[in-house]
């Protein structure tokens, strides 16, 4: 079905096309036989143009689509496509004099030889403007296509987006561990529980009272973060440990919510937890070359080099900033001495 109404598209397209050039063909005829005071002609000069028109607009259209269309850099094409709209204007003039010479007994030009030259150049001189035209057209239109697709492709991750924070915000994972190891220490050492169960009531109550789409700063997003880890501490004991570097005068910076948890989130997850003796979670966050620098990074097990940042746990990270910021920088990778870093870098 797709392929049938790609195939009508393209055959309208076609057609609108050969519409076109008739009309121009008509407004160059009359203009011809205007300003030559020959209106009396002017079925000559139709027949002309007509005959000029659609020879030059086929060897054009056979010339682009054999040669310049499969050219895939981009400045190659552009000198392809103006030498074939060139080459293209010589062969269907010549053509078309042929035509108009032996079917029709038109002789476009006098019997001298600077009219075929005159001619010649005259018919380039249009030719080329109107090709150029109408690929500066074409091209104008597929850019703006092809921006229509960007834009609905960037509104479709950000509603993905906002349902990833949506589902964070109520990680059960997180809920089920950490509920798992109240029950644990609820006999053994219930002054840790309570301490659990007030961390994460300040943890939920924050979250779920934040709205996806609001901004917090980078002091509210460290709050989070602590009382997150003060939680995986109790639950993973010794193996769990962590350095925090913060600029302050980052503090008061705005971000989007629950970027440095998830990343945070992400390294226990995926690095200290599955490791048997644990490790070391590193946060810094610092200014460089006008941008708020976020590094997190851990000793862990190391993600695996077939795993892109997409299939990583942090897909939604990655678009969020993608969504918010024309030019912010996102990577993950496995560093040489063990365990994995992930870099964010977002304009001040």
């Amino acid at each position: 079905m797709n392929k049938i109404l790609s195939l009508k598209s393209k055959v309208r397209k076609v057609f609108y096309t050969i519409i076109a050039y008739q009309v121009i063909a008509f407004i160059l005829a009359f203009v011809f036989a205007y300003f030559s005071n020959r209106l009396n002609d002017y079925h000559i000069y139709l027949i002309t143009t007509l005959v000029f028109t659609n020879c030059i607009s086929l060897f054009e259209y056979l010339l682009f689509h054999l040669i310049a269309i499969r050219i895939n850099n981009f400045f190659k094409r552009k000198i392809n496509t103006l030498l074939v709209g060139i080459l293209g204007v010589f062969l269907g003039f010549e053509c078309a004099l042929l035509i108009l010479r032996y079917i029709f007994s038109i002789r476009v030009y006098p019997a001298n030889s600077m009219g075929h030259l005159i001619l010649l150049l005259i018919t380039l001189i249009v030719g080329l403007s109107i090709t150029i035209s109408i690929t500066t057209f074409t091209s104008l239109r597929v850019r703006l296509k092809d921006k229509e697709k960007e834009i609905e492709h960037l509104k479709r991750l950000k509603a993905e987006s906002r349902l990833s924070v949506l589902q964070s915000k109520v990680n059960p994972h997180f809920l089920f561990n950490t509920l798992s190891s109240m029950v644990n220490l609820a006999h053994s050492d219930p002054d840790k529980v309570e301490n659990m169960i007030l961390d994460l009531s300040d943890i939920y109550r924050m979250v779920l009272s934040l709205p996806e789409s609001e901004m917090i700063t980078i002091e509210e997003e460290m709050s989070l973060v602590k009382k997150y880890l003060d939680i995986e501490k109790i639950r993973l004991g010794n193996r769990l440990k962590n350095n925090i570097n913060v600029d302050k005068t980052l503090n008061n910076f705005k971000i989007p919510p629950l970027i440095i948890e998830m990343m945070v989130e992400n390294a226990i997850i995926h690095g200290i937890s599955p490791k048997k003796e644990g490790g070391v979670i590193d946060i810094n966050i610092y200014k460089k070359n006008e941008k708020c620098n976020i590094i997190v990074k851990d000793n862990g097990i190391g993600i695996d080099k077939n795993v892109n940042s997409d299939g990583y746990g942090i897909y939604s990270v990655k678009n969020r900033l993608k969504i918010v910021y024309n030019d912010s920088y996102f990577d993950i990778k496995k560093v040489n001495t063990g365990g994995t870093q992930v870099t964010v870098e977002i304009p001040l």
